[in-house]
């Protein structure tokens, strides 16, 4: 197909398109003018096609889609592969990389997470359509992600669109704890013991919430609401409600951690109550 039929099939012609409803492309304009979003412009034909014969490759529609409609980039974090207009295109540079490094041929990437690479395997292209896959140098596996990329993106919006519903919703309960705080007791009080526990973390996730960034040091505020009844200080019915409230959103938002981030939250610990502390109650959690 010429570069002058191609976007015109992408947005006129294609078949899967008629078929499908773009979800992803609804919440990619609703949120595409935010702080968060890092979108570069769509690309013409003539790139798309570029990208194709350098990575000897015939690519799925759903993602000449995304090239031709946004190039590259993405929402909430989400940062997809692509090319824009006057540079080597970023999915072909990461992809010649990986391929150096052992990765089949088959595949190109469309995210780069440094452990694991997501990628669509284009060698069962069917219907416009190929499988996400996953694939790592150190295993050298293939691992089924999603049907589609199309499948794949939408999900990804959808949950980071819900995600940050309830963090709006998050930030408005951690306020009124650090409010419940700061009218109830004494600055000197908030910075001792286990009230300037509790004050220190509310502070750090309202200030995390704010950059939305580091959401995973939300999950030092899990199982708190038990520990805090024993710091020896009576709280507010108010607060005790809210930080309740805190977990329970926090809890339901199921927020995802990294090995790297996990041993982030281990320090952070370390630097709040201690080594010995910290590996006490670690062996009560039977956690090795």
């Amino acid at each position: 197909m010429d570069c002058s039929r191609l976007i015109k099939y992408l947005f006129t012609e294609n078949k899967y398109d008629k078929r499908r409803h773009y979800k992803w492309e609804n919440i990619m304009e609703r949120h595409k003018n935010e702080f968060h979003a890092k979108l570069s412009v769509g690309v013409k034909g003539e790139t798309i096609h570029y990208v194709e014969k350098r990575l000897d490759v015939i690519m799925p529609d759903s993602y000449k889609r995304f090239l031709a409609s946004y190039g590259n980039g993405g929402i909430y974090g989400i940062d997809i592969l692509g090319a824009e207009a006057g540079k080597v295109p970023r999915v072909v540079k990461m992809t010649e990389f990986y391929r150096f490094h052992g990765m089949p041929r088959e595949l190109i990437v469309i995210i780069d997470d440094l452990r694991y690479q997501i990628c669509l395997q284009t060698s069962k292209l069917h219907d416009g359509e190929c499988p996400v896959v996953k694939w790592g140098s150190k295993d050298d596996n293939i691992e089924f992600v999603e049907e589609s990329f199309v499948v794949y993106l939408t999900n990804m919006l959808v949950e980071w669109e819900e995600m940050v519903r309830n963090t709006d919703r998050l930030r408005e309960v951690i306020e009124q704890v650090l409010v419940g705080l700061e009218s109830g007791y004494t600055r000197k009080e908030l910075s001792e013991g286990g009230l300037g526990l509790i004050y220190r973390r509310y502070s750090k996730a309202k200030a995390v919430l704010e950059g939305r960034k580091d959401l995973f040091y939300l999950n030092m505020l899990i199982g708190g609401g038990r520990v805090y009844l024993d710091v020896g200080k009576e709280i507010g019915d108010d607060i005790s409600t809210n930080i309740w409230k805190t977990e329970k959103v926090i809890e339901y938002m199921n927020l995802q951690i990294t090995e790297l981030e996990r041993e982030k939250l281990y320090n952070m610990l370390i630097d709040e109550i201690g080594e010995k502390a910290v590996d006490e109650m670690r062996l009560r959690k039977g956690i090795d």
